[in-house]
């Protein structure tokens, strides 16, 4: 025969059934993995209302939640029952997206790497769950560079101590970023 391959999802499903049957032990297989695709967006909905927070108020996470919660297509490929892995499409980049930008907001080294670190880790999960993982890793790659970019140009325009102090925070990140991952997924 030919070598089976491994995927997040038999072992997602599989778990979510052990966790169900202990408040259900009666629950069929098929009855606790109809809650995949609810439980996942759950999270995808939680985690950009953070991402909403952080970049404009509670105010703003609670209309992006809300408008990502109404969104129709996201809405469609996750809805009850629906036992795909379309859910993982959904929640995973935007959890990568929450902890990465925290990653490009953190001043302190520590937090730099627990954020990087927890990035990969997310960026690790994705790769096992869908083979298209690696778009995440070039449009990050590419905001970096932006932003590196970015403080590149202010340093040049202002000479200022703080736009230094930004490139190499940014350069650290990058540095953290490539080799973390390259660690993580190989």
């Amino acid at each position: 025969g030919s070598n089976a391959v491994i995927e997040l999802h038999p072992y997602t499903l599989a778990y979510m059934h052990k966790i169900a049957k202990l408040f259900s032990p009666s629950i069929p297989l098929m009855q606790s993995a109809a809650y995949f695709p609810i439980l996942f967006m759950l999270i995808g909905i939680i985690t950009i209302f953070f991402i909403g927070k952080s970049i404009t108020g509670e105010l703003g996470g609670f209309i992006t939640a809300t408008l990502f919660s109404l969104n129709y297509l996201a809405f469609t490929k996750t809805s009850w029952g629906m036992s795909d892995t379309d859910a993982y499409n959904i929640s995973l980049p935007l959890l990568f997206l929450f902890f990465f930008i925290k990653t490009l907001n953190s001043k302190e080294t520590k937090k730099i790497w627990a954020n990087t670190i927890i990035t990969s880790i997310i960026l690790g999960i994705y790769a096992f769950a869908w083979s298209g993982w690696w778009f995440l890793i070039h449009i990050s790659l590419g905001a970096v560079i932006l932003c590196f970019i970015n403080l590149a140009r202010q340093r040049y325009k202002n000479s200022n101590k703080e736009a230094v102090n930004d490139l190499k925070r940014i350069t650290k990140i990058i540095a953290l970023l490539i080799i973390i991952t390259s660690t993580v997924l190989t």
